[in-house]
């Protein structure tokens, strides 16, 4: 079965290490919520956060990307929009493969959560709204799109997780 690139509301901005990235035109709407939520709307802010967010979509999406490639799956895009967004790639065959290509979004943002916290703790409190901007979105916005990962509903990871644990054979 051949790749099909999404098409309505997508536009392909960038390639990363071979693979396209296509973002929705809504990807802006998450950043602008997250200034909303911080009280600040500013120009600045509210830029910061769009950018922050869609960056922290992008951590996620390549930890998946990143786990594909290393089951030998061809990963054909990572796609963003203002609800999260997905890795289009083949589905790895080996059920430990299948789990880590299906956490391996979780990993990266662990990650990207990790190193948040020790340049905080290194640098101290931000102190300016850019830097703010992005410590709350890849902390406090990091972690709750996390655990809301973790939580098996429609067709997330977590749910796509429980789904090959909860499978005999490993294949799904």
């Amino acid at each position: 079965m051949g790749f099909a690139p999404p098409t309505s509301g997508y536009f392909a901005s960038f390639t990363v290490a071979g693979v396209r990235t296509y973002v929705h035109w809504s990807f802006p709407a998450a950043g602008l919520a997250i200034a909303f939520i911080l009280g600040d709307m500013s120009l600045v802010t509210t830029v910061s956060a769009v950018v922050a967010y869609t960056l922290l979509v992008l951590v996620h999406e390549a930890g998946h990307a990143y786990f594909a490639n290393r089951a030998g799956c061809k990963v054909h895009a990572l796609v963003v929009t203002a609800g999260g967004g997905f890795c289009i790639s083949e589905f790895p065959r080996r059920r430990q493969a299948q789990l880590f290509f299906l956490a391996g979004g979780l990993l990266a943002q662990l990650l990207a959560f990790a190193v948040a916290i020790s340049l905080l703790v290194m640098l101290g409190s931000p102190t300016s709204r850019v830097t703010g901007s992005f410590a709350i979105v890849f902390t406090v916005v990091n972690a709750i799109m996390f655990f809301s990962n973790l939580i098996p509903y429609s067709n997330n990871d977590g749910a796509r997780i429980y789904r090959v644990l909860s499978s005999r054979s490993g294949e799904s």
